[in-house]
């Protein structure tokens, strides 16, 4: 019976004793400056290789580990797996949106040298699994900081590196297609494989990539980055702006006679205010909120919301004093002139918050929210002169109101954008 073992030259070769030359068998040891050549020199190409041996053994009914002793080296198994053509396009479009590439493999890392030079990623250290194997974990962790290739490691040292590198705060991706990537797979924030990948891997992923294309990956976090930018938009004007309307009606209640809006009232605009952000999915991002990895920052938002909340509540105390000692309004007039007031402020300043560009003119927001948001002001406009308005406690406005109520809505819209250039500029936010 004949027993043949192949593997990774490193563990196959001390495992034999003899070598076929020319088909002459040698002892390994004279013979071994050869392979070494021979191996150097594939692997510098950036081939992978393995080393075949074999030996006559009795038959029996198992065989173990010690069995794969005295080996004879037959010969070394040499593949090519060139990087794709859009392969180098991919990593350029990650270096420019700052994604760090780290590459965890088991194979030799003169190919893994080989195919970062073909790739164009810069390399500013190696480290073997077996250098890893001697490391403490605040060794681990520094070194995870300062290498681009891991070569020859294990399965739990690929894990060892994800874990370290959550552990200095990096959100990890990891995209692997076999059995033994599996752990690091699981414990990665975003695990990636592909669907020629085995099923271990596939269940351990988060995300299967259908494509066999690198860009996919760019363009996946290019697409994540506008989600949370946009989530970002919609979370900022609804705190700021509900910051504001509730210390607006808390101060109204301290010295009006009756409510400053009715419950009804308040949910018809707060409907309108919700459809009108609809389609902020759909907005477009400013390039450079796309090109650098963002962080949930809820002390930003605070900061934010405390900011700009009064900005809106100045204007309501503007419009209550107007209705009440310009118009000496009553209840409904009242309630129908902040409602208008506060609805027009509220949805308009979407276009202001939403970027920190010149809005308009340095950053066009996207086509549904102009059209949603500008039909929704027309809507509330309009309600108080309709049935449904009547029936919502509404009345008509005169027309003195709506010539106020243009000048301080574009001036507000003013000092907000003001407001927004000293927030970011100024504060250094």
């Amino acid at each position: 019976m004949l027993l043949i073992t192949k593997g990774a030259p490193e563990s196959v070769l001390p495992k034999c004793k003899y070598a076929i030359v020319d088909g002459e068998g040698l002892p390994i040891a004279s013979v071994q400056k050869l392979i070494d050549s021979k191996l150097l020199e594939h692997s510098g190409a950036g081939y992978r290789t393995l080393a075949v041996a074999s030996r006559a053994i009795d038959a029996k009914s198992s065989f173990s580990v010690a069995d794969e002793s005295d080996l004879t080296f037959i010969g070394l198994l040499v593949f090519t797996d060139p990087p794709k053509a859009d392969a180098r396009r991919a990593f350029d479009k990650l270096k420019e949106m700052k994604v760090d590439v780290k590459i965890l493999t088991g194979d030799n890392e003169l190919v893994a040298v080989k195919i970062c030079e073909e790739l164009g990623i810069p390399v500013y250290r190696v480290i073997r699994g077996p250098e890893l194997t001697q490391m403490s974990s605040a060794e681990i962790r520094s070194a995870v900081e300062e290498a681009t290739i891991f070569a020859r490691i294990t399965p739990e040292q690929k894990l060892d590196i994800i874990k370290s590198l959550k552990t200095n705060k990096h959100v990890t991706g990891f995209l692997g297609d076999g059995v033994n990537d599996a752990p690091a797979l699981f414990e990665a924030d975003v695990g990636i494989s592909v669907d020629s990948a085995v099923d271990v891997a596939k269940d351990a992923a988060d995300i299967v990539l259908l494509d066999k294309d690198l860009l996919v990956l760019a363009s996946g976090i290019e697409e994540g980055r506008k989600i949370f930018g946009n989530t970002t938009k919609y979370i900022l004007m609804g705190t700021s702006s509900n910051f504001g309307n509730m210390f607006s009606a808390a101060g109204a209640s301290l010295f009006l006679p009756f409510l400053p809006m009715l419950p009804m009232q308040i949910l018809f605009m707060n409907l309108f205010y919700d459809v009108a952000n609809m389609t902020l999915p759909t907005d477009n991002v400013d390039e450079e909120y796309t090109i650098l990895p963002r962080r949930w920052d809820i002390g930003f938002v605070r900061k934010f919301t405390l900011f700009f909340g009064p900005f809106s509540s100045l204007y309501d105390f503007l419009t209550y004093g107007i209705m009440l000692f310009i118009f000496q309004a009553s209840p409904a007039l009242f309630q129908s002139g902040w409602f208008v007031e506060s609805f027009w402020t509220e949805v308009l300043v979407i276009f202001v918050i939403r970027t920190r560009r010149i809005p308009f003119v340095k950053s066009r927001p996207g086509k549904w929210l102009t059209v949603l948001t500008l039909s929704c002001v027309a809507l509330g406009t309009i309600l108080p002169f309709t049935l449904l308005g009547g029936f919502l406690g509404f009345t008509a406005l005169p027309i003195q109101y709506w010539e106020l109520l243009v000048l301080m809505v574009a001036t507000y819209l003013l000092l907000v954008e003001a407001g927004k250039v000293f927030f970011y500029r100024i504060c250094g936010f």
